[in-house]
Protein backbone atom coordinates (compact mmCIF):
# COMPACT_ATOMS: atom_id res chain seq x y z
CA UNK A 1 0.00 0.00 0.00
CA UNK A 2 1.41 3.60 -1.54
CA UNK A 3 0.58 6.04 0.56
CA UNK A 4 0.97 8.43 -1.83
CA UNK A 5 -1.78 7.41 -3.87
CA UNK A 6 -4.19 8.14 -0.79
CA UNK A 7 -2.69 11.34 -0.82
CA UNK A 8 -3.32 11.46 -4.50
CA UNK A 9 -7.19 10.97 -4.24
CA UNK A 10 -7.63 13.02 -1.82
CA UNK A 11 -6.38 15.78 -4.04
CA UNK A 12 -7.48 15.13 -7.02
CA UNK A 13 -10.95 13.53 -5.71
CA UNK A 14 -11.50 16.76 -3.55
CA UNK A 15 -11.17 19.28 -6.44
CA UNK A 16 -13.22 17.11 -8.68
CA UNK A 17 -15.81 17.12 -5.72
CA UNK A 18 -15.54 20.36 -5.84
CA UNK A 19 -15.84 21.30 -9.66
CA UNK A 20 -18.90 19.27 -9.95
CA UNK A 21 -20.29 21.23 -6.59
CA UNK A 22 -19.73 24.44 -8.82
CA UNK A 23 -21.30 23.19 -11.92
CA UNK A 24 -24.20 22.19 -10.07
CA UNK A 25 -24.70 25.54 -7.96
CA UNK A 26 -24.45 27.24 -11.37
CA UNK A 27 -26.43 24.98 -13.20
CA UNK A 28 -24.33 24.62 -15.54
CA UNK A 29 -24.94 20.93 -16.86
CA UNK A 30 -28.11 18.86 -16.72
CA UNK A 31 -28.72 16.75 -13.59
CA UNK A 32 -27.98 13.35 -15.84
CA UNK A 33 -25.16 15.00 -17.36
CA UNK A 34 -23.59 15.58 -13.13
CA UNK A 35 -24.37 12.09 -12.67
CA UNK A 36 -21.85 11.01 -15.22
CA UNK A 37 -19.15 13.27 -13.79
CA UNK A 38 -20.31 11.96 -10.41
CA UNK A 39 -19.20 8.28 -11.90
CA UNK A 40 -15.94 9.66 -12.46
CA UNK A 41 -15.28 11.39 -9.04
CA UNK A 42 -16.52 7.74 -7.42
CA UNK A 43 -13.97 6.06 -10.09
CA UNK A 44 -11.07 8.14 -8.99
CA UNK A 45 -12.02 8.03 -5.08
CA UNK A 46 -11.67 4.48 -5.29
CA UNK A 47 -8.28 4.34 -7.09
CA UNK A 48 -6.40 4.63 -3.89
CA UNK A 49 -2.60 3.39 -5.36
CA UNK A 50 -0.32 5.82 -7.16
CA UNK A 51 -0.50 6.65 -10.80
CA UNK A 52 2.71 5.87 -12.87
CA UNK A 53 4.56 8.77 -14.17
CA UNK A 54 4.26 9.89 -17.64
CA UNK A 55 7.93 11.12 -17.50
CA UNK A 56 10.89 8.83 -16.59
CA UNK A 57 14.24 10.02 -16.51
CA UNK A 58 16.77 7.35 -16.04
CA UNK A 59 19.91 7.36 -14.06
CA UNK A 60 22.62 5.51 -15.17
CA UNK A 61 25.84 4.82 -13.15
CA UNK A 62 28.19 4.59 -15.90
CA UNK A 63 27.31 8.14 -17.09
CA UNK A 64 27.47 9.54 -13.48
CA UNK A 65 29.95 8.63 -11.03
CA UNK A 66 29.48 10.33 -7.68
CA UNK A 67 31.68 9.00 -4.79
CA UNK A 68 29.10 7.28 -1.89
CA UNK A 69 31.83 7.78 0.66
CA UNK A 70 34.00 10.02 2.49
CA UNK A 71 36.75 7.17 2.74
CA UNK A 72 36.94 6.70 -1.31
CA UNK A 73 38.42 10.58 -1.17
CA UNK A 74 41.32 8.96 0.54
CA UNK A 75 42.42 7.01 -2.30
CA UNK A 76 42.14 10.17 -4.68
CA UNK A 77 44.20 12.10 -2.49
CA UNK A 78 47.82 12.04 -0.52
CA UNK A 79 46.41 11.44 2.71
CA UNK A 80 48.30 11.65 6.33
CA UNK A 81 47.33 8.30 8.63
CA UNK A 82 45.78 10.74 10.80
CA UNK A 83 43.85 12.73 8.44
CA UNK A 84 42.48 9.21 7.23
CA UNK A 85 41.62 8.34 10.29
CA UNK A 86 39.44 11.23 10.87
CA UNK A 87 37.70 10.75 7.22
CA UNK A 88 36.47 7.38 8.42
CA UNK A 89 35.48 8.58 11.52
CA UNK A 90 33.00 11.04 9.65
CA UNK A 91 32.37 8.42 7.11
CA UNK A 92 30.87 5.66 9.72
CA UNK A 93 29.06 8.64 11.21
CA UNK A 94 27.73 9.88 8.08
CA UNK A 95 26.53 6.62 7.22
CA UNK A 96 24.66 5.94 10.82
CA UNK A 97 22.80 9.39 10.41
CA UNK A 98 21.75 8.26 7.14
CA UNK A 99 20.43 4.63 8.21
CA UNK A 100 19.02 6.47 11.33
CA UNK A 101 17.06 8.75 9.35
CA UNK A 102 16.14 6.26 6.47
CA UNK A 103 14.26 4.20 8.98
CA UNK A 104 12.59 7.15 10.21
CA UNK A 105 11.63 8.13 6.95
CA UNK A 106 10.67 4.81 6.16
CA UNK A 107 8.49 4.31 9.55
CA UNK A 108 6.06 7.49 8.35
CA UNK A 109 4.64 6.39 5.59
CA UNK A 110 3.98 2.70 7.72
CA UNK A 111 2.39 4.61 10.08
CA UNK A 112 0.02 6.58 8.18
CA UNK A 113 -1.22 3.67 6.22
CA UNK A 114 -1.88 1.79 9.71
CA UNK A 115 -3.92 5.23 10.94
CA UNK A 116 -5.60 4.31 7.61
CA UNK A 117 -6.21 1.26 8.23
CA UNK A 118 -7.56 1.50 11.42
CA UNK A 119 -10.05 4.31 10.06
CA UNK A 120 -11.31 2.10 7.27
CA UNK A 121 -12.40 -0.75 9.71
CA UNK A 122 -13.84 1.42 12.04
CA UNK A 123 -15.66 2.46 9.07
CA UNK A 124 -16.65 -0.80 7.27
CA UNK A 125 -17.93 -1.48 10.64
CA UNK A 126 -20.66 1.56 10.83
CA UNK A 127 -21.65 1.12 7.57
CA UNK A 128 -21.53 -2.45 7.27
CA UNK A 129 -24.17 -1.85 10.60
CA UNK A 130 -26.40 0.23 9.14
CA UNK A 131 -26.48 -2.88 6.08
CA UNK A 132 -27.15 -5.10 8.82
CA UNK A 133 -30.16 -3.27 10.55
CA UNK A 134 -31.38 -2.69 7.01
CA UNK A 135 -31.48 -6.54 6.64
CA UNK A 136 -33.07 -7.23 9.55
CA UNK A 137 -35.92 -4.66 8.84
CA UNK A 138 -36.66 -6.17 5.17
CA UNK A 139 -36.94 -9.89 6.38
CA UNK A 140 -40.45 -8.37 8.23
CA UNK A 141 -41.59 -7.08 4.14
CA UNK A 142 -44.82 -8.55 2.75
CA UNK A 143 -44.58 -9.11 -0.74
CA UNK A 144 -47.25 -6.99 -2.62
CA UNK A 145 -48.63 -8.36 -6.36
CA UNK A 146 -48.38 -4.75 -7.25
CA UNK A 147 -46.81 -4.01 -10.92
CA UNK A 148 -46.62 -0.59 -13.06
CA UNK A 149 -49.08 0.03 -15.60
CA UNK A 150 -47.44 -1.43 -18.68
CA UNK A 151 -48.67 1.57 -20.93
CA UNK A 152 -46.68 3.44 -18.22
CA UNK A 153 -43.51 0.87 -18.04
CA UNK A 154 -43.53 1.10 -21.97
CA UNK A 155 -43.64 4.86 -21.84
CA UNK A 156 -40.60 5.29 -20.08
CA UNK A 157 -38.96 2.31 -21.67
CA UNK A 158 -38.01 0.17 -18.66
CA UNK A 159 -37.21 -3.44 -18.80
CA UNK A 160 -35.67 -4.73 -15.76
CA UNK A 161 -38.52 -5.99 -13.64
CA UNK A 162 -38.79 -4.85 -9.36
CA UNK A 163 -39.99 -6.99 -6.47
CA UNK A 164 -42.76 -4.53 -4.59
CA UNK A 165 -43.05 -5.01 -0.89
CA UNK A 166 -44.21 -3.12 2.07
CA UNK A 167 -42.74 -2.40 5.49
CA UNK A 168 -42.93 -0.19 8.58
CA UNK A 169 -41.20 2.51 6.43
CA UNK A 170 -42.14 5.89 6.42
CA UNK A 171 -41.06 6.81 2.50
CA UNK A 172 -40.61 4.57 -0.40
CA UNK A 173 -37.12 4.13 -1.04
CA UNK A 174 -35.40 1.06 -3.35
CA UNK A 175 -32.53 -1.12 -2.96
CA UNK A 176 -30.56 -4.30 -4.59
CA UNK A 177 -28.26 -4.24 -7.49
CA UNK A 178 -28.92 -7.23 -9.40
CA UNK A 179 -32.46 -8.41 -7.65
CA UNK A 180 -33.95 -4.40 -7.29
CA UNK A 181 -36.58 -4.51 -4.33
CA UNK A 182 -39.19 -1.87 -4.01
CA UNK A 183 -40.39 -0.90 -0.86
CA UNK A 184 -43.25 1.04 -0.23
CA UNK A 185 -45.40 2.43 3.31
CA UNK A 186 -47.53 -0.20 5.26
CA UNK A 187 -50.42 2.24 4.50
CA UNK A 188 -49.52 2.59 0.38
CA UNK A 189 -53.18 1.59 -0.19
CA UNK A 190 -54.06 4.95 1.35
CA UNK A 191 -52.88 6.94 -1.14
CA UNK A 192 -54.26 7.87 -4.63
CA UNK A 193 -53.59 5.70 -8.08
CA UNK A 194 -51.96 8.48 -9.86
CA UNK A 195 -49.81 9.26 -6.93
CA UNK A 196 -48.79 5.18 -6.27
CA UNK A 197 -47.82 5.59 -9.84
CA UNK A 198 -45.89 8.57 -9.66
CA UNK A 199 -43.87 7.00 -6.41
CA UNK A 200 -43.09 3.63 -8.65
CA UNK A 201 -41.68 5.47 -11.47
CA UNK A 202 -39.84 7.42 -9.68
CA UNK A 203 -38.35 4.15 -8.14
CA UNK A 204 -38.16 2.44 -11.39
CA UNK A 205 -35.92 5.33 -12.63
CA UNK A 206 -33.43 4.57 -10.23
CA UNK A 207 -33.62 0.54 -10.95
CA UNK A 208 -32.84 1.68 -15.10
CA UNK A 209 -29.99 4.09 -13.82
CA UNK A 210 -28.34 2.04 -11.34
CA UNK A 211 -28.42 4.87 -8.76
CA UNK A 212 -28.40 1.52 -6.13
CA UNK A 213 -25.27 0.09 -7.45
CA UNK A 214 -23.38 3.79 -7.80
CA UNK A 215 -24.41 5.17 -4.37
CA UNK A 216 -22.69 1.61 -2.81
CA UNK A 217 -19.92 2.10 -4.63
CA UNK A 218 -19.58 5.77 -3.44
CA UNK A 219 -20.31 4.01 -0.01
CA UNK A 220 -16.61 2.04 -0.59
CA UNK A 221 -15.07 5.23 -1.49
CA UNK A 222 -16.17 6.95 1.53
CA UNK A 223 -14.71 3.59 3.44
CA UNK A 224 -11.09 4.17 1.74
CA UNK A 225 -11.30 8.25 1.59
CA UNK A 226 -12.58 8.29 5.56
CA UNK A 227 -10.19 11.10 6.57
CA UNK A 228 -11.15 13.72 3.67
CA UNK A 229 -14.53 15.27 4.82
CA UNK A 230 -15.03 16.80 1.24
CA UNK A 231 -16.06 13.13 0.53
CA UNK A 232 -19.08 13.84 2.92
CA UNK A 233 -20.17 16.19 1.34
CA UNK A 234 -19.67 15.04 -2.28
CA UNK A 235 -21.72 11.87 -1.10
CA UNK A 236 -24.58 14.52 0.19
CA UNK A 237 -24.37 16.87 -3.55
CA UNK A 238 -24.51 13.73 -4.94
CA UNK A 239 -27.75 12.05 -3.48
CA UNK A 240 -29.36 15.18 -4.16
CA UNK A 241 -28.12 14.57 -8.23
CA UNK A 242 -29.50 11.12 -7.67
CA UNK A 243 -32.80 12.18 -6.69
CA UNK A 244 -33.22 15.28 -9.24
CA UNK A 245 -32.15 12.72 -12.23
CA UNK A 246 -35.17 10.79 -11.47
CA UNK A 247 -37.74 13.71 -11.06
CA UNK A 248 -36.03 15.32 -14.56
CA UNK A 249 -36.96 11.79 -16.70
CA UNK A 250 -40.56 11.66 -14.68
CA UNK A 251 -41.43 15.14 -15.46
CA UNK A 252 -40.02 15.09 -19.13
CA UNK A 253 -43.38 12.87 -19.64
CA UNK A 254 -45.72 14.47 -17.58
CA UNK A 255 -48.11 17.03 -18.82
CA UNK A 256 -47.76 20.29 -17.65
CA UNK A 257 -50.83 19.72 -15.43
CA UNK A 258 -49.93 16.86 -14.15
CA UNK A 259 -46.50 18.41 -12.70
CA UNK A 260 -47.51 20.33 -10.37
CA UNK A 261 -49.29 16.86 -8.90
CA UNK A 262 -46.29 14.98 -8.98
CA UNK A 263 -44.45 18.32 -6.59
CA UNK A 264 -47.29 17.64 -4.19
CA UNK A 265 -46.54 13.93 -3.90
CA UNK A 266 -43.36 14.66 -3.18
CA UNK A 267 -43.94 17.54 -1.22
CA UNK A 268 -46.38 14.81 0.84
CA UNK A 269 -43.72 12.08 1.36
CA UNK A 270 -40.93 14.77 2.31
CA UNK A 271 -43.12 15.16 5.88
CA UNK A 272 -42.26 11.62 6.33
CA UNK A 273 -38.83 11.30 5.09
CA UNK A 274 -36.68 8.12 6.20
CA UNK A 275 -33.60 7.88 4.18
CA UNK A 276 -31.66 4.92 3.76
CA UNK A 277 -28.14 4.86 3.09
CA UNK A 278 -28.20 1.55 1.47
CA UNK A 279 -31.03 2.48 -0.80
CA UNK A 280 -32.32 5.18 -2.92
CA UNK A 281 -35.51 6.88 -0.79
CA UNK A 282 -38.16 8.65 -2.82
CA UNK A 283 -37.72 11.93 -0.43
CA UNK A 284 -34.65 12.85 0.40
CA UNK A 285 -33.67 15.48 -1.26
CA UNK A 286 -34.72 19.00 -1.90
CA UNK A 287 -37.82 19.85 -3.07
CA UNK A 288 -37.78 23.62 -4.16
CA UNK A 289 -35.88 23.21 -7.91
CA UNK A 290 -38.91 20.61 -8.28
CA UNK A 291 -41.47 23.31 -8.25
CA UNK A 292 -39.54 25.14 -9.66
CA UNK A 293 -39.65 22.78 -12.53
CA UNK A 294 -42.86 21.64 -12.15
CA UNK A 295 -43.99 25.07 -12.87
CA UNK A 296 -42.06 24.72 -16.29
Amino acid sequence: MNYQGLLQATVIGSFMIAFVSLLKKNHFLTSKARMACWSLVILRLLIIWSLPSLVVIPLNSSFIRIPNSIGMLSHEFDLSEREQTVLHAADEQTTDDSLISSKQESNTPLLLVSIWAIGVVVTSFCIGGIFLIHGFKARRATILPLQIDKHLKEKYQIQRNAKIVTNDVSSPYTYGIFKPVIVLPRNYDQLPQEELDLILLHEWCHIKNGDVLRKNLFLLAIILNWYNPIVYLGYRLFKEDVELSCDDEVLRFQETDKRSDYAMTLVHMQQHSNSMISGNSFSSYPLKSLLIKSQE
